[in-house]
């Protein structure tokens, strides 16, 4: 059985496999083959966003997601990472809510699957991931559900403005 960072490590060795020569010319132009990791706010730098008491029990799910971004950005590939706030269970799955990407570290809430896959299908069609996307981590959240989370966790009042920038192409 693999460890978590093993599998991790073993999805990117197949990613680098599949897209060696794997360029596209069929357009007159070449593109190379993005690979989008999915990792965790908490991971790496972000974790100063994450709430005091989720610190210790995620440190070794955090370690490892932060080792799998670091062996992304080894591997050579053409690659974003999206660090993903934890999925909101409380809405319907299939409401995007507000999906934003950050590059702000600290950034914390919540996000929806389908808001995950918004940004993720959005990113890949309308061609965001240029060069000025390519090779960068962001945080993946909802702008209906950010927390603040130091020195206390709590929800981003209405009057508020969003602590952190919006990340647009």
């Amino acid at each position: 059985s693999l460890s978590y960072s093993e599998g991790n490590n073993s999805v990117v060795d197949a990613a680098l496999e599949a897209c060696s020569g794997a360029a596209d010319t069929s357009s007159g132009h070449a593109h190379s083959p993005v690979f989008v990791l999915l990792s965790s706010i908490g991971a790496g730098d972000s974790q100063v966003a994450i709430p005091a008491p989720a610190k210790e029990p995620m440190k070794a799910f955090m370690e490892d997601k932060f080792f799998a971004e670091k062996y992304v950005r080894r591997a050579g590939l053409n690659h974003v990472i999206l660090r993903l706030a934890p999925l909101n269970d409380v809405c319907d799955d299939s409401e995007p809510g507000r999906p934003v990407l950050t590059e702000n570290p600290e950034a914390y809430g919540w996000i929806t699957p389908q808001g995950t896959a918004e940004l993720v299908t959005t990113c890949l069609e309308s061609g965001k991931l240029s060069g000025a996307i390519l090779g960068n981590t962001y945080s993946a959240l909802d702008q209906n559900t950010v927390f603040i989370s130091n020195p206390f966790l709590r929800p981003l009042e209405p009057m508020e403005a969003l602590p952190f920038d919006i990340f647009t192409t």
